[in-house]
């Protein structure tokens, strides 16, 4: 907290005239850090050429001057995915948002099963940066591929009366048609 001196004659001037007597004032100051969350679109991808999702690292007020920087945890090493993530990732001044991308890698090996990338916010550099929102975010990368080949479909089948009928009725058939010769 501050104090604030303003001293007559020179300094306080009102609408009505000059003020000879001292006016003090309190000053102090606020300062509450953005909110950071991040979120990423689509949530599940394919292992099939240009399968992507955006994230987006948003904030709820803009940056200031000189950005924001956002310290993330980025997803594991993983042969089924890549990610263009950074860290940390800067909101540009003014921006109340930076976005970055996971991104399938495309396979064809069956069986290989599903995985899941993990975008995090970390911890900031100073605790006055920001505080850490919705968080985190997940990219599930699914396994298209068929194994063991095609499954086969079953046949459709009679039950035992209905093939019993059609027997009887395939025999009337052929009884009627003899005794047409």
């Amino acid at each position: 907290m501050l104090t604030n001196r303003i001293t007559p004659p020179a300094q306080f001037n009102t609408a009505i005239g000059q003020l000879n007597t001292e006016a003090l004032a309190e000053l102090s100051c606020s300062y509450t850090p953005p909110v950071v969350s991040v979120a990423c679109t689509p949530s599940e991808l394919v292992d099939s050429p240009n399968q992507q999702s955006a994230c987006t690292i948003s904030s709820n007020t803009p940056a200031g001057a000189s950005g924001l920087n956002v310290n993330l945890t980025l997803p594991a090493n993983n042969p089924r995915y890549t990610s263009s993530c950074a860290t940390p990732i800067t909101i540009p001044a003014g921006q109340t948002s930076a976005t970055c991308g996971i991104s399938a890698t495309a396979n064809t090996l069956a069986g290989d099963g599903d995985v899941t990338a993990t975008l995090t916010i970390a911890a900031p550099s100073d605790v006055n940066d920001y505080t850490i929102g919705v968080n985190p975010a997940q990219v599930l990368v699914k396994d298209d591929d068929q194994s063991g080949g095609t499954v086969a479909k079953a046949v459709p089948t009679l039950q035992e009366w209905a093939l019993l009928a059609l027997t009887l009725l395939l025999a009337l058939f052929g009884a009627t048609r003899l005794r047409r010769r």
